[in-house]
């Protein structure tokens, strides 16, 4: 069972499990955005993730395992 977040409590608990990954401790920034049409498990995706020093292959690595670990933990609950 996930608990339910907002779209920027979602976004600052990525961004700070993001710069915890390796050679990603530069990022400036992250996007997120919620999938409304998914109806059961992840329903929100990293869209951007901003950085002019850190290598591309660490961010998408450190995206990667940042969504992963976070869409079994939380899910996104919209705004209505």
């Amino acid at each position: 069972m996930t608990s339910g977040k907002s779209i920027i409590e979602l976004t600052a608990l990525a961004l700070e499990a993001l710069r915890k990954q390796p050679n990603c401790t530069e990022i400036r920034s992250v996007s997120l955005y919620g999938l409304p049409d998914v109806q059961d498990g992840r329903n929100w995706e990293i869209s951007y993730a901003d950085s002019s020093r850190t290598w591309i292959g660490d961010i998408m690595r450190g995206v990667i395992t940042v969504h992963y670990q976070l869409s079994r933990l939380y899910h996104w609950i919209p705004e209505d």
